[in-house]
């Protein structure tokens, strides 16, 4: 089995995590992280993350616009045709752990409910609160 390749990316919240749901009930918050250019010297690049499920939910209390955070996920490249007709392309980094970046802040951590995974009508993974 071949493990997906990570990328690490430690950079700025340049607004808060939007959260909303699927129509199936999963959780996903969407941020962009500007990350710093090597020399500290040229443009910040601007990165697209996603996150799903409990993490989304996490994020989206935790974190806000400013904040410096640490991301770690697996990227992948969106592509779409414009109404244009132009295919366009955007990299995005589907999160698997998101939390601040502790050079720059004091975090206590708070153990989060647990949440179960169901099944729908659908066969699709929907949230099932074990509360």
């Amino acid at each position: 089995m071949t493990a997906e390749p990570t990328t690490t990316l430690v950079g700025n919240l340049t607004r808060d995590p939007e959260l909303r749901y699927t129509p199936a009930g999963n959780a996903v918050a969407s941020l962009t992280v500007a990350v710093d250019a090597p020399d500290r010297t040229g443009e910040p690049t601007y990165r697209l993350v996603t996150a799903w499920r409990d993490l989304a939910e996490h994020v989206a209390l935790s974190v806000a616009k400013g904040d410096r955070v640490v991301v770690v996920g697996v990227p992948s490249t969106m592509t779409w045709a414009g109404r244009d007709g132009v295919e366009r392309a955007q990299e995005i980094v589907t999160a698997t752990a998101i939390g601040p970046d502790l050079r720059y802040s004091a975090a206590t951590p708070l153990p989060m409910p647990r949440h179960t995974v169901v099944e729908d009508e659908d066969d699709e993974d929907a949230l099932g609160s074990t509360l």
